[in-house]
């Protein structure tokens, strides 16, 4: 079972803001080319200088969230593997055994309404060895004196069927308790 989000949704994001991002100046040059008023050539260009800014924050978007706040989860019957990194992938492996419970929080509550496509899966371990291997420089939040690994899944829409799924299955294979 894997949580993630789609590469092929962000790959399109990306293909479509480079497309955005190089066609928006080009036809802003050529609006001044044509013998037409001045008043559509002004509406005109303003329009596609709002393309150009859409384009390079649709980019910028597509590229941290394709390379640089990548985090993978999957969950196998031995453990859990969570791939991460900026440009070059990391592959971190935590064994069932390791592994005391795991909880989802979500900071979003606000009159008991949840937000379910933001938060954090919480993994709380039994020794912090794992947590010693992994460098500075990752988006996990790690607490040594608790001994939990954090990931932020703010870039990765979890539907709610997907949680009943995990929950149902860190009941069944890992025999652990995943708290909401």
């Amino acid at each position: 079972m894997k949580v993630y989000y789609s590469w092929f949704a962000y790959t399109v994001v990306l293909i479509a803001g480079i497309v955005m991002t190089i066609c928006s100046p080009v036809l802003i040059f050529l609006m001044f080319k044509i013998e037409i008023d001045i008043w559509t050539v002004i509406f005109c260009d303003m329009f596609f200088v709002f393309i150009l800014i859409s384009g390079i924050e649709f980019t910028m978007m597509a590229v941290r969230r394709l390379f640089i706040n990548r985090a993978v989860l999957e969950f196998g019957e031995e453990g859990v593997y969570i791939n991460y990194g900026a440009f070059r992938f990391k592959r971190l492996f935590i064994p069932k055994e390791e592994l005391i419970k795991l909880v989802r929080y979500n900071p979003y509550i606000n009159d008991n309404i949840v937000r379910w496509d933001k938060g954090s899966f919480v993994f709380y371990l039994k020794n912090d060895d794992i947590l010693k291997s992994l460098g500075k420089f990752t988006n996990f939040t790690i607490n040594m004196n608790f001994k939990t690994l954090g990931i932020r899944l703010n870039d990765c829409i979890v539907p709610w069927n997907i949680l009943d799924s995990v929950e149902y299955y860190f009941k069944t294979v890992y025999k652990i308790k995943f708290e909401r």
